[in-house]
C-alpha cells in the first residue's frame, strides 16, 4: 500500500519548488527538488512517472539557475531512462530529446545541437504531425541554431516559412506569430541586413502596440532591438537616445533589477562608447557590474557580458593592459562554465588575442591565435568563419611580431582557402589579398607583390570602383612595390596618375595627400637619376 501521507507531503513540498522556481528562484528550486527526488525514488521507484518528472524538473531548474553543463547531464541521464521505459517517441522523452538539444547549443555544441533537432523534427512530424506546437518549436530550435553556426540568411528563410504556418495554425495576431516575426527582425540584422531588419520592425511595432500595448516586455523588446538596428545603420547616438527611452520604461514597467532592465543598460553602454563616448560608455558599465553581480549573481550571462564590456570600454579608454588582463580572467571564468568551444568563449577569446597584441605583445597575441586554432578547426571546420578569422589574425599578428615570410605564407595558404569558400571577389578574400602582397614584399619580393597588387586593384576597380577608397591603397601599394622592383620610371607615373585621383576625390586636405606628393618626389628624382646612369 502506498503511504499516502508520505505522497501528499512530497505533493506539497513539489508544489512548494514549482512556486519557488516561478518566483524566480530556479537555485532554491532545484535544492527543493534534489531533496524530494530521493524521497520519491524510494518511495515510488526510479522508473515511477513521477520520479522521472521530478528529475526532469530538477534538470530544467538547475539549467535555469545557470549550470548549463550539469542540466544537459541530467536530461542525458533522464533521456537514456525515459527511452527504456516510455519509449524513444512518447510524448514526455520527446520534451527530453528537445531539452538536451537546447542544452547541447547553449554549452557550445551548436552543430550537435542542429544535428538533434533535425532526427527530433523528422520523429515529431511523424508521431505529432507538421502542425503540432512541439513540432513547430523545434523548427525554431532548429533554425535558431542554424543562425548560430554561421548561416543567419539560412535561418532567415526558415524563420520565414516558420512564420507561414504559425499565422495559418494560430492567426497573424497570436503571440507566437508575433514572437516569429521579431525573431525575423533579429535575424535580418545578423543576416547583415540592417534596412530590412528596421523594415520589418516599424512594420511590427504597431500591431504590438495594438495587440499587446505599450508597457507589454515583448514590445518593449522590440523597441530595444529597433534601437540597436539603428546603430547597425550608422546612427549610435539614435541608439542611444532610443535605448535612454527604452530604458526608462522596462524600469518603470519591470523594476531597475529587472534583467530586461539591465539587458538595456548594457546595450546602451555599447551605444554610449559608439557614439563617441567612451570614458562614460566605461563608467556606465561598471555601475552595471555592480548591480548585477547584487541582483544576478557572479556567474550570470548578463554580469559576463558586462564584464566583457567593461574590459572592451577599458582598453577603449586607453589602457591595453588592464583590458588584456580583465579578457584573461572572463575567458577563464567562460571556460569554467560554458567550455572552451563555446561561441561566447570564443569571442572573448578573440579580445584577449586583440588587447594582449595591443599592449604590445605581438608575440604573445600570436601564441594565442595558434593555441586557439586546433579546437576551430575540430569543433567549426576549416572553412568556418571564425576558424578564417583567427587565421587572418594569427598572420597578422605574426607579421607584427616580425616574422614577415611566415606571414606571407600563412596569408597565402588563407587566400586560397578563402577563394574556395567565399570567391574570390568576397571582401574578405580582397583584404588579405591586399595583406598576402605587402607581406610578399616585406619579405624580400617586390616583383611579386607588384604582380599581386596590379591583379586585385584591377579587381577592386570592377568590383567596388575606381574610386573606392580600398582600389587606390591598393593602386598605392601597387606604386611602392613597382619603384621598389626596380623601375622608378613607372613608379613615377603611378604615383602621378593617383594623386590626381587622390585629389579630385578627396580633396587636397586629406591625411594621404602629403605622403603620395612626398612618394612622387622620391621616384621623379630616382626616375632622373636612373635615367642618367643609364645614358
Amino acid at each position: 500500500m502506498p503511504d499516502r501521507d508520505a505522497e501528499n507531503e512530497l505533493a506539497v513540498r513539489m508544489s512548494l519548488a514549482v512556486w519557488t522556481a516561478e518566483a524566480g528562484n530556479p537555485q532554491a528550486a532545484a535544492e527543493l527538488a534534489e531533496a524530494i527526488l530521493a524521497e520519491r525514488s524510494r518511495l515510488s521507484g526510479p522508473d515511477h512517472p513521477a520520479t522521472l518528472s521530478t528529475r526532469s524538473n530538477l534538470a530544467t531548474w538547475v539549467g535555469a539557475a545557470g549550470d548549463l553543463g550539469r542540466a544537459r547531464e541530467l536530461f542525458a541521464d533522464l533521456l537514456v531512462d525515459q527511452a527504456r521505459t516510455l519509449g524513444p517517441t512518447h510524448q514526455f522523452t520527446l520534451i527530453t530529446r528537445h531539452q538536451l538539444a537546447r542544452l547541447t547549443g547553449e554549452i557550445g555544441h551548436a552543430a550537435e545541437a542542429r544535428d538533434l533537432c533535425v532526427v527530433l523534427l523528422a520523429d515529431q512530424i511523424d508521431i505529432l504531425g507538421p502542425d503540432h506546437e512541439c513540432t513547430l518549436t523545434t523548427r525554431y530550435s532548429l533554425a535558431h541554431w542554424t543562425g548560430r553556426l554561421g548561416d543567419p540568411a539560412r535561418a532567415f528563410e526558415m524563420f520565414a516559412d516558420l512564420l507561414v504556418d504559425q499565422e495559418r495554425l494560430t492567426g497573424p495576431e497570436h503571440r507566437d506569430t508575433l514572437a516569429l516575426r521579431r525573431e525575423l527582425v533579429h535575424t535580418a540584422g545578423e543576416a547583415g541586413d540592417p534596412v530590412a531588419a528596421l523594415a520589418l520592425g516599424e512594420a511590427l511595432l504597431p500591431d504590438q502596440l495594438r495587440l499587446l500595448g505599450a508597457d507589454d516586455p515583448a514590445t518593449l523588446l522590440l523597441r530595444h532591438n529597433l534601437a540597436s538596428v539603428s546603430g547597425d545603420l550608422g546612427r549610435p547616438g539614435d541608439a542611444r537616445d532610443q535605448l535612454g527611452s527604452v530604458l526608462a520604461d522596462r524600469e518603470r514597467v519591470l523594476g531597475p533589477d529587472h534583467p530586461d532592465a539591465l539587458h538595456t543598460r548594457s546595450t546602451l553602454a555599447h551605444w554610449q562608447g559608439e557614439a563617441g563616448d567612451p570614458a562614460g560608455a566605461l563608467v556606465t558599465s561598471a555601475d552595471l557590474l555592480a548591480d548585477t553581480l547584487r541582483v544576478l549573481g557572479t556567474d550570470h550571462p548578463l554580469t559576463l557580458s558586462t564584464r566583457e564590456r567593461l574590459a572592451h570600454w577599458t582598453g577603449r579608454t586607453g589602457n591595453p593592459d588592464q583590458a588584456r588582463q580583465l579578457f584573461s580572467d572572463l575567458v577563464a571564468d567562460y571556460r569554467r562554465l560554458l567550455g572552451t568551444d563555446h561561441p561566447t568563449t570564443v569571442n572573448a577569446y578573440g579580445a584577449l588575442v586583440t588587447w594582449t597584441g595591443r599592449s604590445g605583445d605581438a608575440a604573445g597575441a600570436r601564441d594565442l591565435c595558434e593555441a586557439i586554432l586546433p579546437d576551430l578547426h575540430r569543433t567549426l571546420g576549416a572553412t568556418h568563419h571564425r576558424t578564417l578569422t583567427a587565421r587572418q589574425n594569427l598572420a597578422s599578428w605574426t607579421e607584427k611580431a616580425g616574422d614577415t615570410a611566415r606571414a606571407r605564407d600563412l596569408f597565402a595558404a588563407l587566400v586560397t582557402n578563402q577563394r574556395q569558400t567565399l570567391g574570390n571577389d568576397h571582401h574578405h578574400t580582397l583584404d588579405n589579398r591586399y595583406r598576402l602582397a605587402q607581406t610578399t614584399g616585406a619579405a624580400g619580393d617586390p616583383a611579386q607583390a607588384r604582380d599581386l597588387c596590379r591583379t586585385l586593384a584591377d579587381d577592386q576597380a570592377r568590383i567596388l570602383g575606381p574610386d573606392h577608397l580600398d582600389t587606390l591603397l591598393t593602386r598605392h601599394a601597387l606604386a611602392s612595390w613597382t619603384g621598389r622592383a626596380g623601375h622608378s620610371t613607372t613608379a613615377r607615373d603611378l604615383y602621378e596618375a593617383l594623386l590626381a585621383d587622390w585629389l579630385r576625390i578627396h580633396g587636397s586636405e586629406h591625411k594621404n595627400i602629403p605622403i603620395l606628393r612626398n612618394n612622387l618626389a622620391h621616384w621623379t628624382r630616382q626616375a632622373s637619376a636612373d635615367n642618367t646612369d643609364a645614358r
